[in-house]
């Protein structure tokens, strides 16, 4: 069982502060709710499998970050918000999907009509 570290004046006060321990520029940081189940391709924390982002996940979006190599971003695509992984390859940037399973032309990828909305640093599930 692993033993959860809080910080000590956190256990005087009775409580931790969420907007303290998450948000690192408040002027550049949104909450939005996942509309759908993605599972991610990769290793998880711990060698395991990526992990999933489930529908009615709360993400955390700050949009004072630059995108980078590995991040999952948040990318205005056709008018609609949706999640994507930053990759470095050949020196640019592209955003492919979350899934493996869905396949993305060169095109999609590296479109440069997408504009990035911010970088997700913290995803809320619901136990």
């Amino acid at each position: 069982m692993e033993v959860l570290q809080v910080k000590e004046d956190a256990v005087k006060r009775g409580s931790l502060d969420l907007n303290e321990l998450i948000i690192k520029h408040p002027a550049a940081t949104f909450f939005l709710r996942a509309g759908g189940t993605v599972e991610q391709e990769g290793e998880g924390e711990g060698g395991g499998r990526g992990e999933a982002i489930h529908a009615g996940d709360i993400l955390v979006v700050d949009r004072s970050l630059k995108p980078v190599n590995g991040k999952i971003v948040v990318v205005v695509s056709r008018g609609e918000l949706v999640l994507r992984k930053c990759i470095l390859f050949e020196e640019r940037l592209h955003f492919i999907f979350l899934d493996p399973r869905k396949k993305m032309t060169k095109s999609e990828s590296c479109d440069s009509n997408i504009q990035i909305f911010g970088i997700v640093t913290y995803i809320i599930k619901k136990c």
